[in-house]
């Protein structure tokens, strides 16, 4: 990358002399890029404008039927200035775009600049800017103020060069175009082109200098849009990551967007003791208010709990059920633990053992029970536990005692929660939203009753939190 002084203004572009890195230039074309016996299409009068058609789209058209002899009174206009400035063999390759738009609307296709785009580049040929080989025009057949027709047009453009060329440098002059073919330009390049590999330059039209123009806010609203994103679906180790990758001023002044990220992080992946403990050495004591009801929380299970609500609302199927499948084995362990001093928890083998063996001495409802030893061990705990009478566990254990099973049968056909849990944990299942509804329609209702169980409130503290990230950014 080097500086060169353009005027009165300086600006950085890349070039390394010791690498082979292309270098391209991408250029959207308007009605003003070039311009006929020093005038511009709508700086001629009434009749010259009749007698090319009317349109600027005639305009360009007859120009460019009759190439050789209009040559002489044609001139390019903001493109050649960038070419005079950083010399003709800066660019491996000049790719103009000119829109050719496949729309019944004469209105609009009557100023279309494909045909303007290959008599700029003719022009730049002719008067020894590039080479043939140097210079592209490419058409845009969507209508020019179809901002998602233009983001796929434009994505796939910089696809291809990235192949082609093995990501270049890329430069973005800001010629014409219509308003929406700058912006989607600018966002898809942010989105796709490394940021030290990427310039927009602006022709200055007062000063005639070439300028580099800052894209910190287009880079600020596709950050924020994709930390929005990434934190609704509970990705906040990612969210953290794009941020201090991107390490943009506005985004970077506010520690509190980052403790939130931060402490969000730590507790999806880790468990509440860690939690707070990296809380307390990361985040000041007055920022850790906001965790209030994390701290408070009477146990883990309450957040595991909150963590499975969100996922399941959040789309994140399966994270939702691994989640929910944490909560009901630990809260199936402590309650069997707390009544009957069968130690799941700590102990988890050898007193699963031993409630197996005792199991017909101190339940004699199971002894209806076909080869009890052969019962799986969630199923066998919940027989365990509706032996507790007492509310509201007794309401919730036979709630949940509907959902957890072997195979399915006739009378019961959906799949049990505990079946999914395990083809999601040993064989990558990802359920999407069919399945929830064909084979998992209770699973909204089942981990509701949990919330009441816990007396979750009825915010999500994730959902909460995404709405004061969703102000910060």
């Amino acid at each position: 990358m080097f500086h060169r002084p353009l005027g009165t203004t300086s600006f950085t572009i890349f070039m390394n002399p010791t690498t082979a890195t292309h270098t391209l230039l991408f250029a959207n074309i308007g009605n003003r890029n070039i311009s006929f016996q020093g005038k511009t299409f709508d700086r001629l009068s009434d009749d010259q404008k009749l007698l090319f058609g009317g349109s600027f789209k005639a305009f360009s058209q007859t120009l460019l039927s009759d190439f050789e002899a209009f040559a002489p009174d044609l001139s390019v206009t903001i493109v050649n200035q960038i070419l005079e400035v950083l010399g003709s063999a800066y660019f491996d390759q000049v790719i103009l775009f000119g829109s050719d738009q496949l729309v019944d609307n004469h209105a609009k296709t009557d100023q279309d600049t494909y045909w303007a785009g290959l008599i700029m580049a003719k022009l730049l040929v002719r008067q020894g800017y590039l080479s043939e080989s140097q210079v592209k025009v490419l058409p845009v057949r969507c209508d020019i103020s179809d901002n998602d027709g233009l983001l796929r047009y434009y994505r796939n453009q910089l696809k291809r060069f990235n192949n082609d060329y093995m990501y270049p440098n890329v430069c973005i002059c800001d010629a014409g175009g219509s308003p929406q073919q700058k912006v989607a330009l600018k966002l898809m390049a942010e989105f796709m082109v490394d940021s030290q590999k990427l310039e927009v330059l602006y022709v200055n039209a007062k000063t005639k200098t070439v300028e580099k123009v800052s894209q910190i806010e287009y880079r600020n609203i596709i950050t924020a849009e994709q930390v929005r994103s990434l934190t609704a679906k509970g990705q906040y180790k990612a969210a953290l990551s794009l941020r201090q990758v991107d390490d943009l001023t506005s985004l970077c002044t506010t520690r509190v967007l980052a403790n939130r990220l931060l402490g969000m992080g730590y507790f999806l992946s880790i468990g509440n003791v860690e939690m707070y403990q990296k809380l307390r050495r990361n985040i000041k004591q007055k920022e850790r208010d906001q965790y209030a009801f994390l701290v408070e929380s009477p146990s883990p299970l309450t957040n595991t709990l909150a963590k499975a609500q969100f996922m399941n609302r959040a789309g994140q199927f399966d994270a939702a059920i691994l989640s929910f499948a944490v909560f009901y084995e630990k809260y199936l362990a402590q309650l069997i633990h707390a009544h009957f001093g069968y130690d799941l928890v700590n102990e988890y083998y050898s007193e699963s053992r031993r409630l197996r063996q005792e199991a017909l001495e101190r339940f004699p409802h199971l002894a209806s029970e076909n080869n009890l030893e052969s019962i799986a061990e969630m199923v066998f705990q919940v027989k365990v536990a509706q032996c507790i009478q007492e509310e509201p566990h007794a309401t919730f254990v036979n709630t949940l005692s509907n959902f957890i099973g072997g195979k399915s049968t006739e009378n019961h056909k959906l799949l049990f929660i505990n079946v999914i849990r395990n083809k999601i944990a040993h064989e990558g299942l990802i359920p999407d939203d069919s399945m929830m509804g064909k084979d998992l329609p209770y699973f909204a209702e089942l981990i509701g009753a949990a919330g009441q169980l816990m007396q979750l409130p009825s915010e999500n503290i994730f959902e909460k939190l995404n709405e004061a990230i969703a102000l910060e950014v």
